[in-house]
C-alpha cells in the first residue's frame, strides 16, 4: 500500500507537466498564423502638378463703356487657373498640401486651389509640397504656367490740355509755378515738356509742373507741351503769361 501511493503521487505531477508542454507546442502554430504582418507606411510624394486651363491669358478689360468682342484669341481666355497636384496615394488624416508662388494670388486650398496669374507675357512658377501640421514630409515639386496678354487696341481718346499759373503780377526774381493739366482721355503713356520766355526754369523741364524764376522783362510766358501714345496723334500745347512788375 505504501509503495502504491508513492507511485500515484509521483505520476500526477509528471503527467501535468507533459500535458502543458504538449499544449504549448500544439498552440504555437496558431499564434504565428494569427499575427498580422507589420506594414510600413508608403511615404507621400507629389507626382505631378498641372493646370486647368493649361495656360493663362488676360482679355482686354472694358474701358469707359468700350468693350472688345470675342475672337478666337480671346475665347475662353482667363487669368485664373486651377492648380492640380497629383500624389502617389490619397492623403491620410492630418496630411495637406502647401503651395508656394512668387507672383499672383492663391484662392482656397487643397484640390480646388485657384491661382490668379499676373497679367503680361511671362512664365510663372508654383511649388507644391506635402506635410502634416506645417511640417514638410515631401520634397517641393515645381511647375510653370505660361501667361500671355491679348493685344488691346483701344480707340484713341486724347485728353484736354490746360494750364494754371499766377493770376496776379509777380516781381522780378520771384519763383513762380506753372501747372500743366491733361484731363481725361485714355492715354497710359504720356510725356511733357516746357518752353519758357522771360524767365529761367529752376526745376525739371519734363514734369507736369515747373518752377520759373521771373526775369526783369515785362512778362513771363510758359508753354506746356503734351505728347500721348504713339500713333494716337494726341500732341497738344497751351500757353500762359504773367506780368512782371517792380515793387
Amino acid at each position: 500500500m505504501k509503495s502504491s501511493a508513492a507511485v500515484a503521487s509521483f505520476s500526477v505531477p509528471a503527467l501535468t507537466a507533459v500535458l502543458l508542454s504538449f499544449l504549448a507546442v500544439a498552440d504555437s502554430p496558431r499564434v504565428a498564423a494569427d499575427a498580422e504582418p507589420v506594414k510600413t507606411p508608403v511615404p507621400l510624394e507629389i507626382t505631378k502638378v498641372v493646370f486647368d486651363p493649361p495656360t493663362a491669358c488676360h482679355p482686354c478689360p472694358p474701358y469707359r463703356g468700350f468693350t472688345f468682342s470675342e475672337s478666337p484669341e480671346t475665347e475662353g481666355c482667363t487669368g485664373e487657373v486651377k492648380v492640380i497636384a497629383s500624389t502617389n496615394r490619397p492623403l491620410s488624416d492630418g496630411e495637406e498640401l502647401y503651395y508656394f508662388v512668387t507672383s499672383g494670388h492663391l484662392f482656397k486650398k487643397g484640390p480646388d486651389t485657384i491661382w490668379k496669374v499676373p497679367r503680361g507675357d511671362a512664365s510663372h512658377k508654383i511649388g507644391v509640397a506635402g506635410g502634416i501640421g506645417h511640417v514638410l514630409t515631401t520634397s517641393l515639386e515645381t511647375a510653370s504656367v505660361e501667361s500671355f496678354e491679348v493685344t488691346c487696341d483701344y480707340p484713341c481718346e486724347c485728353p484736354t490740355v490746360k494750364m494754371d499759373g499766377p493770376q496776379k503780377p509777380v516781381a522780378p526774381g520771384d519763383k513762380i509755378v506753372f501747372e500743366g493739366l491733361a484731363i481725361g482721355g485714355n492715354q497710359y503713356t504720356s510725356s511733357y515738356s516746357w518752353e519758357i520766355e522771360g524767365g529761367e526754369a529752376v526745376s525739371s523741364n519734363n514734369a507736369t509742373s515747373i518752377v520759373v524764376k521771373a526775369g526783369r522783362v515785362s512778362k513771363v510766358k510758359a508753354t506746356f507741351k503734351y505728347r500721348g501714345e504713339e500713333g494716337c496723334n494726341c500732341e497738344d500745347w497751351v500757353s500762359a503769361e504773367v506780368d512782371v512788375v517792380s515793387r
